[in-house]
């Protein structure tokens, strides 16, 4: 059941939802909730780390919601592959000086990427168990 839930939970985060919201508690109208394409922005791409200082394992996330990706990822990484407490660090991208590619990964048709260092175990888990990943360079047919 976790990998299930690892595939919704990357699947709801890729996905940026939108709410209108009324303060003073009136109901608006249409126009008022259509959306204006001047103000309107895409979401941002972030990213974060996860790490296991004692391997000097990390995994570089460059995703939209980030910080909210790497906690629920951590949570499942540290179960399932690790078998530690992982250190989570939102907003930052970094890895131990000397550490060795173990892969990259893409999300189809984005900007997402994620970076894992000395954790091949990492790159084999988040290839099959998660939604979408993929090694990045190669095609998947």
């Amino acid at each position: 059941m976790p990998y299930t839930c690892l595939a919704v939970v990357t699947a709801a985060l890729l996905v940026p939802a939108c709410a209108a919201s009324s303060s003073d508690g009136n109901r608006q109208s249409a126009a008022d909730q259509a959306p204006n394409p001047q103000v309107a922005s895409l979401p941002t791409v972030d990213g974060c780390t996860i790490a296991l200082p004692r391997t000097r394992a990390t995994v570089e996330v460059r995703i939209t919601n980030a910080g909210d990706f790497c906690e629920l990822t951590s949570q499942a990484l540290a179960d399932e592959v690790f078998r530690a407490a992982l250190v989570v660090t939102p907003g930052s991208i970094w890895h131990y000086p000397g550490s060795t590619v173990s892969c990259r990964l893409r999300f189809p048709q984005t900007s997402y990427g994620i970076t894992i260092r000395n954790a091949p175990a990492a790159c084999h888990w988040l290839t099959r168990r998660s939604a979408g990943w993929g090694r990045a360079g190669l095609v998947r047919r």
